[in-house]
C-alpha cells in the first residue's frame, strides 16, 4: 500500500521529521520504502538523512535532492530508501529532511 505523508514544510538549517504532518510524528511508522521528492516550486536543495545529519559535512546525510530546473516540467528528483525484503523494516519517523531554503518536500511510503 502506498501512503502519502503530504508536503513537509522545510525551514532552512532545521531538520524536520519526514512524518511531521502526522498527528504523532514521533511514533514509529514502519515502511518498506520511503521516497522524498522535491516540490515543483522549490528554490533550493533538500537533504534527506538522520536526526543528527550535518549538511555541511555530509555526516548523517542519506541523499540530496536538487531543486527542479523548471517548476512545470521538472525534472522532479527524488531519493528512495528501501528495504525490499522487509515489509516494515524502515522507520519513516527516523528520517529527517532539511533544506537550503524554506521549501517543501513530498513524502510517500510503501508498506508491505
Amino acid at each position: 500500500m502506498v501512503q502519502s505523508l503530504g508536503y513537509v514544510p522545510l525551514t532552512a538549517g532545521t531538520p524536520i521529521r519526514a512524518t511531521a504532518n502526522r498527528a504523532t510524528p514521533t511514533t514509529r511508522l514502519g515502511a518498506q520504502t520511503v521516497t522524498v521528492q522535491a516540490h515543483p516550486s522549490n528554490a533550493g536543495v533538500v537533504y534527506v538523512g538522520l536526526a543528527d545529519m550535518v549538511t555541511a559535512t555530509g555526516v548523517g546525510v542519506l541523499g540530496v535532492i536538487p531543486k527542479p530546473v523548471s517548476p512545470t516540467t521538472g525534472p522532479f528528483s527524488e531519493v528512495t530508501l528501501s528495504l525490499p525484503l522487509s515489509a516494515a523494516g524502515l522507520d519513516a519517523s527516523a528520517i529527517y529532511l532539511d533544506g537550503t531554503t524554506n521549501d517543501q518536500a513530498i513524502v510517500r511510503i510503501t508498506q508491505g
